[in-house]
Parts: C-alpha cells; sequence; structure tokens
C-alpha cells in the first residue's frame, strides 16, 4: 500500500506568486508561464537564472571564477531539461562599485567564459550595475532538440527516470556553513558545488520523454511539480532516490542540475526511480511518509 499522495492545495510563498503572475500572462507554446523550466517563442527556447550573494552563495565559500562557471552552468540546465540546444547567453551583473574596479567581477565574467566555451553557448553581452549587495543572471537562449519538453505531459503508466545522484550540492553547502574551507571538500561535493556540469550530453536521450526538468530546488519538490503540471501521481521509489553519496541530502537538497523525466520506455543514460499512476500528488512505494520540507523555495523558512 502506497502513502497518500502529497496534497497541493498548501503552496509555498514563491509558488503562491508565480499563481498570481502566470494568471495575468499569455501562454506561449507548450509552456506555462511562470512553470516550465524555459520560454519558447518563434522555434527558440529561453529562460533566466540568478544568484544573489547571501542567498545563493556567500563569497567565503566559492572562488569567483567557479561562481561565473555556476552562473550559466545553472541557466543551461533550463535549456537541457527543455530539450534544448544553446544558441548563446547574455549576462546581467549588479554588483557593488567597488567590484566594477576590482578584479572580483572580472574573474566572474572569466568563469562565466569558461562555461560558455565548454558548453557551446556563445556569451553574446549584458549589462552591468552598481548596486549594493551583487545579483548575477544569466540568459540563455536555445533550439529544441527535436521538439520542446515540459513539465506537463506525463502519462499513467510511464516511468519516472533521474539522470544521476543527488544531494552532493546540499552536502557542500551543509559542510560550508559548519565551517570546512571549500578546498577541504570531499570531491563529490566540491564537483557538485563548484564545477556543475549541465546534462545537455543527454537531450538526445529525451526524445521518446514525455514531461521533464531539472532539479534545482529539491527532488522531491521538483518530482512534486512535475506531477502538479502534469495531473498524476507519482509514486517514487526511496532507496532509488537516495542511491548517491550523499543519501541524507538527496531527496530535498536542491541545486544538482540532474534531470527528472517520464518516459514510456527507458532512457538511455538515465535510471528508474518511480511511476506513474493516476490521480495527483507524490509519495513513496514502500508507504514511509514523505518529509516535512520536500525542498527549497524562496520566501520560505528554511
Amino acid at each position: 500500500m502506497t502513502a497518500a499522495p502529497t496534497p497541493f492545495g498548501l503552496r509555498g510563498r514563491e509558488a503562491r506568486a508565480l499563481d498570481r503572475w502566470a494568471s495575468a500572462l499569455p501562454g506561449v507554446g507548450p509552456f506555462a508561464p511562470g512553470r516550465d523550466d524555459c520560454g519558447y517563442v518563434d522555434g527558440v527556447l529561453v529562460s533566466v537564472d540568478a544568484l544573489a550573494d547571501g542567498v545563493h552563495f556567500r563569497r567565503e565559500w566559492i572562488d569567483p571564477e567557479s561562481l561565473g562557471w555556476r552562473l550559466v552552468a545553472a541557466a543551461l540546465s533550463d535549456l537541457a531539461a527543455s530539450r534544448g540546444r544553446p544558441l548563446g547567453a547574455v549576462l546581467a551583473c549588479s554588483v557593488p562599485r567597488d567590484d566594477l574596479d576590482g578584479g572580483w567581477l572580472d574573474a566572474v565574467i572569466a568563469g562565466a567564459g569558461a562555461a560558455a566555451r565548454t558548453f557551446d553557448c556563445p556569451l553574446l553581452g549584458g549589462d552591468t550595475t552598481a548596486a549594493d549587495s551583487a545579483v548575477l543572471s544569466a540568459t540563455v537562449l536555445g533550439r529544441p532538440a527535436p521538439t520542446p519538453l515540459a513539465r506537463a505531459g506525463a502519462q499513467p503508466g510511464d516511468r519516472v527516470y533521474l539522470s544521476g545522484p543527488c544531494g552532493s550540492s546540499a552536502a557542500a553547502v551543509a559542510l560550508l556553513s559548519a565551517g570546512t574551507p571549500a578546498a577541504d571538500l570531499p570531491a563529490h561535493a566540491a564537483d557538485a558545488w563548484l564545477r556543475p556540469r549541465p546534462r545537455l550530453d543527454l537531450v538526445p536521450a529525451l526524445h521518446p520523454a514525455t514531461a521533464g526538468l531539472d532539479v534545482s530546488d529539491g527532488l522531491l519538490l521538483d518530482a512534486a511539480r512535475l506531477a502538479d503540471a502534469s495531473g498524476v501521481r507519482l509514486v517514487l521509489d526511496r532507496a532509488a532516490c537516495t542511491d548517491g553519496p550523499a543519501p541524507e541530502h538527496a531527496l530535498a537538497g536542491g541545486e544538482d542540475w540532474q534531470l527528472l523525466a517520464t518516459s514510456p520506455v527507458p532512457l538511455s543514460g538515465f535510471r528508474e526511480i518511480g511511476r506513474v499512476h493516476d490521480g495527483g500528488g507524490l509519495s513513496f512505494a514502500d508507504g514511509s511518509p514523505l518529509p516535512a520540507r520536500l525542498g527549497f523555495e524562496h520566501g520560505d523558512p528554511s
């Protein structure tokens, strides 16, 4: 017997704000405004991601080159989740005045350029302004291959697939918060936190997928979002979801940028972690309860 589905009537502050804004926006193509990883218009995918000092990072935790890499990688992960190939990116950097004269922002841009070259996504330009604290934003453009993939579309009978283990990025944050220097992080945590790799390599494997998104706010929360958008119930294998180097962080950690997708057939490079059923919500196949916190939402207590 499975646990009762998670109700979606109680939504966090960020989700409630998106509900209000989305109701005022016209839908274009297969994507729901404010709900999907990308927008889609005239054959072009577009997505924006931002990193704020004190929210997404602390300067003592991460070198500026890695921060620039993370900025571009996070935005490109949205393209990968939407079955897209990058065309280019623009940056917007709001930073304290001293950063305009010093080397910190120069190093951030260098790191962003390194990621752009690695993932074949030219930097096309951007904007810079002075501000009280740093907020860095990357907007990426891409083309779907072959068609866009949205969060809606999962069908009963599909299987749920995950592109890799989750939890390493959250493990890094936990260690950094406890005072561990970045240089002393375990390799899996350092790689996930400092130099994440968007799964653009798996875009061809998503050809038969029916729905998908990237794991940015926590595996369970993002799985719940996919279920909500598709109007289905996801029943997950808890052991499969926590099979990795940081199982205690795997379910709700976030910022892993792995891909979560549903498909009627196996997806190459992915592992099966659950099944899609009629109904709504989210549960574990073994009947164990979901944790109180499914992931991270801006504006809610952490």
